[in-house]
């Protein structure tokens, strides 16, 4: 580009003086001089823009290859992202504490009443009579369906087994899906579980989970057996 003006700048200078005035021989020699400094200006411009082009065409590559470089950065982000979610999932579920049941609570009328289950489910895991008396009680806070909900099905489960529990209530939430009744029992060292709720969109929901049920009882070194999940009609509704 430097060299380019001061071509030009050397032609404008010559210009000039062909115009001062001067003698024919120097005359044309100097018209003679101005056309070949015009061919090499002429040339510079044609080389300048042959590099144009190429830088033009360079920068467009350099564009191309850093927006693929930036897609394949973020799919790795995002890879590794979902690889520490799923990391993180699984060491709560080793790690998060099972929480201990609470007081007994009443049922709501639209639940069936312990004496119902403990009539269905007479046998205890130690083999025994079940008790009339109130089973065990636990609130299940999460939205219906949810991995924090699922974990702790999972968790109340692992622990009515190994306080052998025969009989418990889970009060879940919202409060119109009512509660879940669980009977649980050992034969032939392995766990039998019956759950019972009267709303098709619970039994649904644990009909999906319980491939995740097993695996989770199996890490805590439960074997279960054969579990069922049925709707149980009595004389309140």
């Amino acid at each position: 580009m430097a060299r380019l003006d001061q071509l030009l700048a050397y032609e404008l200078e010559c210009r000039q003086k062909l115009q001062s005035g001067m003698v024919s021989g120097d005359y044309e020699n100097f018209q003679h001089f101005i056309l070949t400094l015009e061919t090499a200006i002429a040339q510079h411009r044609q080389a300048l823009n042959q590099w144009k082009e190429k830088l033009q065409q360079a920068i467009a590559l350099w564009q191309s290859k850093q927006q693929r470089l930036n897609a394949l950065s973020t799919l790795h982000s995002r890879q590794e992202q979902a690889e520490h979610l799923r990391e993180n999932r699984l060491d709560q579920k080793k790690r998060q504490p099972y929480r201990q049941s609470r007081p007994a609570a009443v049922a709501p009328a639209s639940a069936p009443s312990a004496t119902d289950v403990a009539a269905l489910f007479p046998t205890s895991l130690s083999g025994t009579t079940a008790a009339t008396a109130t089973p065990p009680s636990a609130m299940i806070a999460s939205q219906l369906g949810s991995d924090e909900w699922q974990q702790a099905i999972e968790q109340q489960l692992v622990m009515f087994a190994r306080n052998n529990q025969s009989n418990a209530e889970l009060r879940l939430h919202p409060a119109d899906l009512g509660t879940l009744q669980i009977s649980l029992h050992m034969q032939d060292n392995q766990l039998q579980i019956h759950m019972v709720s009267d709303h098709a969109q619970v039994r649904d929901t644990l009909q999906a989970a319980l491939p995740h049920l097993r695996t989770a009882l199996a890490e805590s070194g439960i074997q279960l057996g054969k579990i069922s999940i049925n709707y149980l009609f009595y004389s309140g509704h």
